[in-house]
């Protein structure tokens, strides 16, 4: 949902020639988040009973989405004019701008009480290790940027292809108890999402 900033576009404004080339619009896109799993260390606040405190590692994976709402500026060139479309029938674009992400997490996460590479024989302090999380939402601002090429089929009908590119550091904060020990970790991960678009848009 957008315009371009000619007197035909949104609002039907006077705006002066050389902002045809100029445009505005809201893009929504969606995403899975299947993040692998991945051994690392964490320093955590763990209770235990006849310990303060620990060193643990662990495994570390989830699934969830990740909802983006973009807020992009774009510009434009046109080529091959015609009466159909003056501006041009052939027009590739690009388009950059900030965007709120909100992303869902539901994490499982599996401790080791030592280091990684001890036999799993070796690791007996928890009855299984693994642990499900409840879900987890983090709101980000983040960056857009997308490239695409739109091709007028009729006057208010294009064939529109694009490649898309999300940048987004976000942060969840896990508060959880396993086996009587309580922990906090903080987990961080930056998404640098690619997609390719092909689709027929309506222009009003």
């Amino acid at each position: 949902m957008g315009t371009w900033f000619v007197k035909e576009g949104f609002l039907g404004f006077n705006y002066p020639n050389w902002m045809k080339y100029l445009g505005f619009y809201l893009d929504f896109s969606f995403h899975k988040l299947n993040i692998q799993r991945s051994i690392g260390s964490q320093k955590m606040f763990v209770t235990f009973v006849n310990r303060p405190s620990g060193f643990q590692y662990y495994k570390f994976f989830s699934q969830g989405n990740l909802v983006t709402v973009a807020f992009m500026f774009t510009f434009r060139y046109g080529f091959r004019p015609d009466e159909i479309a003056p501006f041009g029938r052939l027009q590739p674009y690009v388009a950059v701008g900030p965007a709120i992400f909100i992303s869902t997490i539901r994490p499982t996460i599996r401790f080791f009480p030592g280091r990684p590479d001890l036999p799993i024989g070796n690791i007996h302090l928890f009855s299984n290790g693994y642990y499900g999380l409840s879900q987890t939402t983090s709101v980000n601002v983040g960056l857009a940027l997308e490239f695409g090429l739109r091709w007028m089929l009729l006057k208010n009908v294009s064939m529109d292809s694009s490649i898309k590119y999300r940048y987004v550091q976000t942060n969840y904060n896990l508060d959880f108890v396993a086996n009587g020990f309580s922990h906090k970790l903080k987990v961080d991960p930056a998404y640098h999402l690619v997609s390719f678009h092909v689709g027929v848009a309506y222009h009003f």
